[in-house]
Parts: C-alpha cells; sequence; structure tokens
C-alpha cells in the first residue's frame, strides 16, 4: 500500500510544479494591444456562437 501512496504523492508533487511553473510562463507571455480584438473575436466565436 506504501507504493501506491508514494506513487501518489509523486504525481501530486509534479502536478504542482507543472501548475506553478505555467502560471509563471502566463505572467511572462506578450500580449499585444493590437491583436486584442482579433482574440476577442476568436473567443467570442468558440464560446458563445453555436453551430
Amino acid at each position: 500500500m506504501t507504493g501506491v501512496m508514494n506513487y501518489f504523492f509523486k504525481l501530486f508533487l509534479f502536478s504542482m510544479l507543472i501548475l506553478s511553473s505555467s502560471a509563471s510562463i502566463a505572467e511572462n507571455f506578450p500580449k499585444p494591444a493590437e491583436l486584442e480584438r482579433d482574440v476577442n473575436f476568436w473567443v467570442r466565436v468558440y464560446t458563445e456562437i453555436d453551430t
């Protein structure tokens, strides 16, 4: 049973590492103002408009 718990503990730690690093990357990703209108359009297309 301890082998299974050890596996899940390592999986949990790895997940936390990935989540914390991806949040840091998102903060540093450039967001050009001239693309905001286009991005908002595609967000609307994929979230609000049904086919």
